[in-house]
């Protein structure tokens, strides 16, 4: 990490670097394409299909290292990866002091004033804001004494019309 935080500073060092990716990659590439993958067995197989993975996600790397570094283009945010092992890792904003963001995938729970877990939803796409209404009508469907909710602060609201 020390060593990619010093070669961002010179743009001709990220050359070089990716010149070393560049070689690596085609070096997998062509053991890869050695292998001979009728001959394989289907734990063989899938662990090329694995490797062959990676390649994709290198490949996406580094174009995006050359667009950001060279071409000095934003990396449009859909665009960006945070974990190649977990894709479905999002930038995650908290808006919280001491947490200003995280890496993960939201989730919205419900619970009661014992802090029982009524209902939980993981948010794939969007925010709590945009799966709050929906939330609430299904606890509100499964626990029709529902009667009062508080969001986030404490806001509370005595309608659960919601």
């Amino acid at each position: 990490m020390r060593t990619a935080r010093r070669i961002r500073q010179s743009p001709a060092r990220v050359g070089e670097y990716l010149e070393i990716c560049h070689k690596y990659l085609a070096r997998i590439e062509k053991t890869v394409a050695a292998a001979d993958l009728v001959g394989l067995s289907i734990v063989q197989e899938a662990r090329v299909m694995v490797i062959q993975g990676y390649v994709e996600h290198a490949r996406r790397q580094m174009d995006q290292i050359t667009r950001r570094i060279f071409q000095g283009e934003t990396i449009p945010h859909e665009e960006k990866v945070f974990s190649i092992f977990q894709p479905h890792t999002r930038w995650v904003v908290k808006g919280k002091a001491g947490v200003p963001q995280e890496l993960g995938v939201p989730v919205c729970v419900v619970e009661d004033q014992h802090r029982f877990v009524l209902h939980h939803r993981i948010l794939w796409q969007g925010g709590d804001v945009d799966a709050a209404v929906d939330v609430i009508a299904e606890t509100r469907s499964r626990f029709p004494d529902l009667t009062a909710c508080s969001f986030d602060k404490g806001t509370r609201f005595s309608s659960v019309s919601c």
